[in-house]
């Protein structure tokens, strides 16, 4: 009885091995498959890289040792397209295009043809988004880096002379921002340029802002600090944790529309100063207004969602950006009876002023 069972582990043993070297086989004969000029003829062929040919693909004699089908490919398209070496950071497009949407590597493509072909980058590509100067700095980065990260060093580089300083912000997470649809990721290079910050932070500090920027498409940097950008972030971060353990609910809300004033009139009693009151109609609202006002808001969740209350946010607009001034809890009866600024702290008069405004233009009671 063991020497069968014996017997049948060898034979198991040999199928697969057999089932090995057969694998072994076909992926050889895979690798032979690779057409070298059928690559070539595809490329000479397509209709968007036709008005770039300078030679056929049967004057090619290739003598390449590789059979990968990606490298074949960038020389096949060396041979048919290029008058002029490309930097690698370029080339990388006929080598790897996952995650690249059509439109990114029809650009990226554009690039490379430029490039090439001996015209200018600059007037034909990248006009819209980077200087002369950034392009030529995008042209020439440093060794190893990708597409993403060679436009990110050119334009930080604009910003700062300080190599180190430019790696460190090319190399981030701020490489995988579109700098030619967003402006406002070329306003945060400039940030990192003139605030030095180790590349974990940046990385960390692009994590909230490109939250940030998604939730609030108006967010500004300017006349923030490092240390104040990093005070909004610890926040945000503890925003998510308490989202992550309450869970993230919705609710219609009090029929009530949120209230926008920036008169420009000086006779206006709000007149110099941009004001606005939105009702925060899901619990990660609660939770970003409780964490950035330092009181538990967060807790009337339930309230809020059975319709006994509503709570709302008095917000300023400072130096271009909209900050948070008080929290309102209303009754269903449209009463206001709490209002409470950062650290449970009341209003002011000037802020109880712009309250009295709001109230009597939403048909809302104030408490004496």
């Amino acid at each position: 009885m063991a020497r069968s069972l014996l017997q049948r582990r060898l034979e198991n043993d040999r199928e697969r091995i057999a089932a090995l070297n057969a694998a072994l086989k076909n992926k050889h004969r895979r690798a032979k498959s690779c057409d070298y000029h059928e690559i070539a003829l595809t490329l000479e062929w397509v209709s968007d890289h036709k008005p770039h040919l300078i030679r056929a693909a049967a004057d090619w004699k290739p003598r390449l040792k590789t059979r990968d089908e990606s490298r074949v490919t960038l020389a096949a398209a060396r041979h048919l397209f290029a008058r002029f070496p490309a930097p690698v950071h370029l080339e990388r497009i006929w080598l790897e295009t996952t995650g690249l949407d059509r439109n990114e590597i029809a650009f990226r493509k554009a690039c490379w043809f430029a490039v090439v072909s001996g015209a200018s980058l600059y007037r034909l590509a990248t006009s819209a988004f980077l200087s002369r100067r950034e392009t030529h700095a995008f042209l020439t980065a440093p060794q190893g880096m990708t597409f993403a990260q060679a436009l990110t060093w050119a334009i930080a580089r604009s910003y700062t002379e300080n190599v180190g300083l430019a790696r460190r912000i090319a190399t981030s997470k701020l490489a995988l921002a579109d700098f030619r649809a967003q402006p406002f990721w070329r306003d945060v290079t400039r940030f990192f340029a003139t605030h030095a910050a180790s590349r974990e932070a940046i990385d960390d500090l692009c994590d909230f802002l490109l939250a940030r920027f998604v939730d609030d498409p108006g967010f500004s940097l300017k006349g923030r600090t490092l240390r104040s950008l990093g005070a909004l972030e610890r926040e945000w971060r503890e925003s998510l944790m308490i989202v992550r353990r309450v869970g993230d609910s919705r609710w219609p809300g009090q029929p009530i529309a949120d209230w926008i004033a920036a008169p420009t009139d000086p006779r206006h009693p709000l007149f110099g100063t941009a004001w606005s009151v939105v009702q925060l109609t899901s619990s990660r609202e609660l939770v970003d207004e409780g964490v950035a006002q330092r009181h538990c808001v967060s807790t009337y969740e339930r309230g809020c969602r059975d319709g006994r209350c509503s709570i709302w946010s008095l917000r300023r607009k400072v130096d271009g950006r909209m900050e948070r001034v008080l929290t309102l809890e209303l009754t269903a009866q449209r009463e206001v009876v709490q209002v409470r600024g950062r650290a449970n702290r009341l209003a002011t008069p000037d802020e109880r002023k712009v309250l009295r405004v709001w109230a009597a233009e939403r048909g809302v009671a104030l408490p004496r």
